[in-house]
């Protein structure tokens, strides 16, 4: 089914649980959708790496804010990291994240949820 987000038109083929089924079928974080209120997964579908497929994950979400660790690199210093934010969700972790940090460019290399507040 194709779905409007604020970037745009996607194609979701998938939905999921969870992000960890997701990723077992082989699909990354792409970015959270503020206007779906979901995490959207994406998965590259040829050798160049021009197409994707997309995933929604529509349940198992928190409801309550819990300790997210993101580990990060810094693009310029190759020098990684992580840090923790309090969120109710992956995305706003992600969002939080890119508020602290974006005085520099960095990659977020994981996203993970403590369980703890």
């Amino acid at each position: 089914m194709q779905v409007q987000t604020e970037r745009g038109l996607i194609l979701v083929e998938a939905e999921y649980s969870s992000a960890e089924e997701a990723r077992i079928a082989g699909y990354s974080y792409a970015f959270h959708s503020e206007k779906l209120r979901k995490d959207i997964y994406s998965k590259c579908t040829d050798s160049k790496g021009l197409c994707h497929t997309f995933a929604l994950i529509v349940e198992g979400e928190m409801d309550k804010e819990t300790t997210w660790i993101v580990k990060f690199q810094n693009m310029e210093t190759g020098k990684t990291g992580e840090d923790k934010f309090t969120a109710r969700n992956r995305g706003e972790a992600v969002y939080s994240f890119k508020e602290c940090y974006r005085h520099a460019v960095y990659k977020i290399l994981d996203v993970i949820n403590t369980g703890k507040l």
